[in-house]
């Protein structure tokens, strides 16, 4: 599980999260990342789930990271892929 204390710092911010796991993490267990995004706080918060192993994490969500991102510092951002 994470540590407590990541978990009560997680529970004072209010800001837009986009939270990705991979499902099959070797080195997080899927209940702890699922415990630490419920406890944000935050009213606008989205969850990536994708299959695959921790360095797995696919391309499109960097991409999506970006979109998120200009979305929500108010930039247009054009992907490169």
């Amino acid at each position: 599980m994470w540590p407590d204390a990541l978990v009560e710092t997680a529970k004072q911010i209010t800001i837009p999260i986009e939270f990705g796991l991979q499902w099959d993490n070797e080195r997080i267990p899927r209940e702890a990342s699922l415990a630490l995004f419920d406890a944000f706080a935050s009213r606008e918060k989205t969850l990536h789930a994708n299959a695959g192993k921790h360095f797995d994490f696919p391309r499109f969500e960097a991409d999506s990271a970006v979109r998120f991102f200009a979305r929500h510092l108010g930039r247009a951002v054009t992907s490169p892929a």
